[in-house]
């Protein structure tokens, strides 16, 4: 796993982290925000990871 990418899932998991506090306090449309940030961002991982298979 490269430098770049555990930068990009510890952002993921910031997202979903203040997701859930968002969430737990009732402001929900702030906590569906971040989720959907995650969502998005981990399917560009996803497609890279696809493209750039390891040797």
């Amino acid at each position: 796993m490269t430098k770049n990418e555990k930068q990009q899932l510890e952002t993921i998991r910031r997202y979903l982290k203040d997701g859930f506090q968002y969430l737990n306090c009732g402001r929900i449309s702030l906590g569906v925000s971040n989720v959907e940030k995650a969502e998005i961002l981990l399917d560009v991982l996803l497609t890279l990871a696809d493209k750039n298979p390891k040797r």
